[in-house]
C-alpha cells in the first residue's frame, strides 16, 4: 500500500475510536510513560495531541511537577521549519500555531537536545519502527541528526505490518501504545 492510501486507512481506523477508547488508550500511555520515564529522563520533547492522538497532558504535567525539563516543537517561518523550545509552563508558556498545534512563544528559548527523549505522535507506525506523519517531512527534518531517544506514541490500531520507506524517513527507537512498549536498538532497556 503506498503512503497515500495508507494515511487513509489509518484516518478511517482512528475515526473508528470512541471518546471512551481514546480516553482509556491515553490513560495507558500516560501510565506507561510515567513508569518508563519519570525516573530516567531529566529532558523531554513532547506534543500537543491533535485530533485522533495519544493525549499525554497528564504525563506532562507530571514532567513539570517533578522539575523536568519539557520542550517542545515551534515553527520556525523564516526557516520554513521546526526547532525546539523550552517551557515551563502548559498554561502560560504555549500557544496556538501555525498549523493549528499548540507551541512554545517565541520568547520561549531554545533547547540543546542532546541528551533528550522525543515523543513522536504519528498517522502510523511500523512494526520494525518506521514512522508515516502527516505528509509534510517537519517530524522527519526536526529528528534528522538528532541523539534524542525517540518514542513514537500511538493506538495499538495505528501499528501496521510496513510502511513504505523513502531515504528522509526517520525511524523510532522506542514505540509505545496502549497495549505494548517496544524498544529497537536496547533503547531504554
Amino acid at each position: 500500500m503506498n503512503k497515500t492510501d495508507l494515511r487513509l486507512d489509518l484516518k478511517t481506523r482512528l475515526a473508528k475510536l470512541t471518546a471512551q477508547e481514546h480516553t482509556a488508550h491515553s490513560a495507558a500511555v500516560v501510565t506507561q510513560l510515567a513508569d518508563l520515564l519519570l525516573h530516567r529522563a531529566n529532558t523531554i520533547v513532547a506534543y500537543m495531541h491533535i485530533q485522533h492522538e495519544i493525549d499525554i497532558t497528564d504525563f506532562l504535567k507530571q514532567c513539570l511537577r517533578k522539575g523536568k525539563r519539557l520542550a517542545f516543537p515551534r515553527y520556525n517561518p523564516a526557516k520554513d521549519d521546526y526547532e525546539i523550545a523550552e517551557i515551563k509552563d502548559l498554561k502560560t508558556d504555549l500557544t496556538l500555531g501555525n498549523f493549528g498545534v499548540k507551541e512554545p512563544l517565541q520568547a520561549c528559548p531554545l533547547l540543546d537536545t542532546s541528551a533528550a527523549i522525543c515523543l513522536v505522535p504519528g498517522l502510523g507506525f511500523s512494526l520494525n519502527a518506521d514512522r508515516l506523519g502527516r505528509g509534510k517531512g517537519f517530524y522527519d527534518n526536526l529528528l534528522a541528526n538528532s541523539k534524542m531517544i525517540k518514542i513514537g506514541i500511538a493506538h495499538h490500531c495505528q501499528i501496521v505490518d510496513d510502511i513504505p520507506r523513502e531515504p528522509h524517513d526517520i525511524s523510532m527507537d522506542m514505540l509505545l501504545t496502549e497495549s505494548s512498549v517496544d524498544s529497537f536498538n536496547g533503547a531504554l532497556r
